[in-house]
């Protein structure tokens, strides 16, 4: 919702001759950034109420953190690739374009889970649970990308 509502910036983005891509991070800049300060604030706050900040520091973190940094750069990639997207969606890219995102997300963490055999000791029921929302996000995926070109000639 606030994509659609900050559509205006980008949309004066590009009037200043930025391209889609470089407006829609205009959006993003506002948006992550005013839910980043107060998170963080109240994050340090926290740590020092409870006296937890040393935790960072604690020998044998580096795989950890680096997990996290590598995490945070294919969340913010996919955030900037959807931003990007949406424009190339048409009128509708605002409202197909953020659940494509979040099918694509959850189709490709189970299947990464699967790979790495996360699912191994899951319950067979489960497994098959899973594999049927995956066909159907899949088949929600394909009908949107046909819908989207229906009208045209």
């Amino acid at each position: 919702m606030g994509y659609t509502l900050a559509l205006p910036i980008a949309a004066a983005g590009t009037q200043l001759g930025y391209s889609s891509f470089a407006s829609t991070n205009c959006i993003w800049l506002l948006m992550l950034g005013a839910g980043a300060l107060p998170n963080i604030i109240y994050c340090v706050a926290l740590a020092r109420k409870h006296h937890s900040g040393e935790l960072f520091f604690v020998r044998g973190l580096w795989p950890p953190w680096v997990l996290s940094v590598a995490m945070g750069v294919l969340w913010g990639g996919s955030i900037f690739l959807y931003g990007a997207a949406t424009p190339m969606l048409g009128d509708l890219g605002p409202s197909i374009g953020w659940p494509l995102s979040l099918a694509t997300g959850l189709i490709t963490s189970n299947l990464m889970g699967f790979l790495l055999r996360e699912w191994k000791a899951a319950p067979r029921r489960a497994v098959h649970l899973m594999a049927l929302g995956l066909s159907i996000l899949l088949a929600a995926i394909v009908l949107c990308a046909f819908s989207s070109k229906a009208g045209e000639p």
